[in-house]
């Protein structure tokens, strides 16, 4: 019965964890507070958002990469690298908003560890 008891406790505390990375993910999926003239908006509505504005505006992905994952990280050749925490959040924004964008970047992005 320890061992069962054991299991439980890590099983309980797996799912507070996955419970909290779930919110902050959804938090950051979400606008911010400035957006949208300070409206509350959904995640879901600011997604269809960020994919209508892309639908009209072919550069505004990029405009939205230049706002979420500044350049600010001196990588070693000395060129500038984006902040990986806001690249993270434009990618997972935009494999919900634009899966079709997002899977045909994954199809054209070299593998992991591949060049």
């Amino acid at each position: 019965m320890a061992a069962e008891h054991w299991i439980a406790e890590v099983a309980d505390e797996l799912l507070a964890e996955i419970r909290e990375v779930a919110a902050a993910v959804a938090a950051e999926l979400g606008p911010p507070p400035d957006a949208h003239d300070g409206a509350q908006v959904t995640t879901a509505e600011y997604l269809a958002n960020a994919r209508e504005q892309s639908l009209a505006d072919p550069t505004y992905m990029q405009t939205d990469l230049d706002a979420m994952a500044p350049a600010a990280i001196t990588l070693p050749d000395g060129t500038m690298g984006r902040s990986p925490t806001g690249v993270r959040n434009y990618v997972e924004k935009w494999r919900e908003a634009r899966p079709d964008v997002y899977a045909a970047a994954m199809l054209e992005a070299p593998p992991p560890g591949g060049a």
